[in-house]
């Protein structure tokens, strides 16, 4: 089995679809714990449906050669990367990130992503530790404790590759994050005893940490460590880190939401709330919000969705919560109160009930949750005139049975013809636009809200821009993230049982705890890129106008949009203050945020040292 690991690893990687974890033997995945079992059982169902499917892998450019001599003896090459760029198993990482540092910056109270690898080379690599210690301030007596730093093992696993929700392709790819004394290995790592952890030969392993930066840690210069050994040496992967001086801004964040199968329960809540999501979109279903008829007019049970409103409040989800309709195949709304009531759909006596029963929906909402409703009469456009028509017909009686406080909302997922923005547009008070459609539809008054679709299969580059400078570039109002944990129809963990891929930002194990994908911690940090330049706006705004540190702020913040927009020369024309913080992040997005970062300690010294 050892001289042929490396043939095994080129042809799991690259050709064959079958050699899985199910034709691992347990003792060779670190035991028969339960959720080995679970994956391994996954894994036999998914080795009889990829078949249908066509191998797409990662191909790496970087050339291995020169390894040097420590790395050599060493046996890996310990490297760090940002942690927007993904690491595959045949990555190899650039001379520039073998031994560096790992150094980021933080707010208090904020968490930050780092990411680092390890590159086993011709025999791989047993025995491996990884531990993480505390960072100890360089310029105060402060501490980051090591509670406050998550380790976390990055599980290669198999998912859809391709374009649409139909995707035919299939790639290893880092899908989930696992807790160390959780991860339950892969092909391509496996747990040992004793907390220690085989590479397989010439392969990447990737490790996520999550600094939770403490809320009352004094600002300054942190640093630590990350010992990385094996039964062959060890080697410590520097860290420093920086705490800011201001905590960032939440009051006036634009929605940042995503959408929801129907209402959740309290740990998905709490999965929702510390990823930065502050709204929600969903649809009426009949079950989770039956409907009767009687004297009175129609009367909705609202037990489930004000236990689930409840728990959204709770966690400081109070941001606008979108209900759909239904759509104009599938009415749902339409289809339960028409059962309820007994009244043909489209007649005059069944709007006047449509327009009523959306008013009690929306009274019941005003006198119990702190969360505004917003009313989807369809989820998604038609060019159908009869839908146009019945999309108008409802929009008319709820203006005139509730006024503006409707709200209504209409997705925009391609161009919108003429005749559509005749028949809806003047009834609509937010659209929700699909990325690459051009604002074309901006009446005065009306709101734009961002679509965009983030699965496991994005980088956390890719999720971070689309919830972050993305929307913020094209002037939106907020962004909604379709989906939020929806199987395509199959078992959420397996991408290739059903017709449609999976939609996972996160996945819920047998312990009944959520296991992130990098693309759910970068939809994080995408937020967070809205609560920098949230925090910078406030922070020049304290200043008189014309004042010259203010201004120059201001002029920074005004030319991100270019510069992000035209990243391949954004190094030339960034010009980052003296303050800006170190960061291993050189991508044009995190360079941003170091432009902004630098600005906010430069105001703040300002207003804490007035004559300083």
């Amino acid at each position: 089995m050892h001289k042929s690991h490396r043939h095994c690893i080129r042809i799991l990687g690259l050709i064959c679809p079958f050699f899985l974890l199910a034709s691992l033997s347990r003792a060779q995945l670190g035991g028969d714990s339960p959720r080995l079992q679970f994956l391994m059982q996954l894994n036999a169902q998914i080795d009889g449906q990829i078949g249908k499917f066509r191998s797409d892998q990662y191909i790496e450019q970087n050339p291995l050669q020169p390894v040097e001599p420590r790395w050599l003896n060493l046996g890996f090459i310990p490297f760090a990367r940002a942690s927007g760029r993904s690491i595959y198993p045949n990555t190899v990482p650039g001379q520039e990130e073998r031994g560096a540092a790992l150094k980021a910056f933080a707010a208090p109270g904020e968490d930050r992503s780092l990411v680092f690898g390890v590159r086993a080379l011709e025999r791989g690599v047993s025995g491996l530790v990884i531990q993480v210690g505390g960072l100890v301030s360089l310029d105060t007596v402060g501490v980051i404790p090591p509670e406050s730093i998550e380790l976390g093992v990055v599980e290669y696993f198999r998912v859809r590759w391709g374009e649409g929700s139909a995707a035919k392709g299939w790639r290893w790819h880092p899908t989930r994050i696992w807790p160390l004394g959780r991860y339950p290995g892969s092909p391509f790592c496996r747990p040992e005893l004793e907390s220690r952890l085989w590479v397989a030969p010439n392969t990447a392993q990737a490790f996520w940490l999550t600094l939770h930066t403490p809320s009352d840690v004094p600002a300054g210069s942190y640093a630590g460590s990350v010992f990385v050994g094996s039964d062959r040496g060890s080697y410590r992967i520097p860290v420093f880190f920086t705490v800011l001086p201001l905590e960032l801004e939440n009051t006036g964040l634009p929605p940042h939401g995503v959408f929801v199968s129907g209402p959740q329960d309290q740990i998905a809540v709490h999965d929702l709330a510390v990823h930065g999501i502050n709204a929600l979109g969903q649809w009426y279903n009949h079950q989770e919000m039956p409907a009767r008829y009687g004297r009175g007019g129609v009367v909705f049970d609202f037990a489930l969705q004000d236990a689930f409103m409840s728990r959204l409040s709770g966690a400081g989800i109070t941001g606008p919560q979108i209900i759909f309709a239904g759509s104009p195949v599938n009415p749902t709304f339409d289809l339960a109160l028409a059962d309820t009531t007994g009244l043909e759909i489209d007649s005059p006596e069944f709007l006047m009930a449509y327009a009523q029963a959306v008013q009690s929906i929306f009274e019941h909402a005003r006198k119990n949750y702190r969360n505004r409703l917003v009313w989807g009469i369809f989820d998604q456009q038609d060019k159908n005139r009869k839908s146009l028509e019945r999309f108008r017909a409802r929009a008319q009686e709820l203006t005139k049975v509730m006024g503006s406080s409707a709200g209504l909302i209409s997705p925009v997922t391609r161009e919108v013809r003429r005749e559509e923005k005749e028949y809806i547009a003047p009834y609509l008070g937010i659209w929700l636009l699909s990325e690459g459609v051009e604002k074309q539809v901006e009446p005065e008054g009306v709101r734009i809200w961002g679509y965009a679709a983030c699965t496991q299969r994005d980088s956390a580059a890719g999720s971070r821009y689309k919830t972050g400078f993305g929307p913020w570039i094209r002037g939106d109002d907020g962004v909604f993230i379709w989906a939020y944990n929806w199987s395509g129809g199959g078992q959420a963990w397996n991408d290739f049982d059903a017709p449609s891929m999976d939609w996972m930002l996160s996945y819920r194990d047998i312990d009944d705890c959520y296991v992130p994908t990098p693309a759910w911690e970068g939809l994080r940090e995408g937020i967070d890129d809205r609560r920098y330049i949230l925090t910078l706006e406030k922070l020049i705004a304290a200043f008189p106008a014309g004042y010259p540190p203010a201004e120059d702020a201001r002029k920074a913040l005004g030319a991100l949009p270019s510069m992000l927009a035209s990243s391949a020369g954004y190094l030339k024309m960034i010009n980052l203050p003296q303050e800006a913080p170190p960061s291993m992040d050189d991508s044009p997005m995190g360079l941003a945020r170091r432009l902004i970062a630098g600005h906010l300690i430069r105001l703040w010294r300002i207003i804490e040292n007035p004559g300083g």
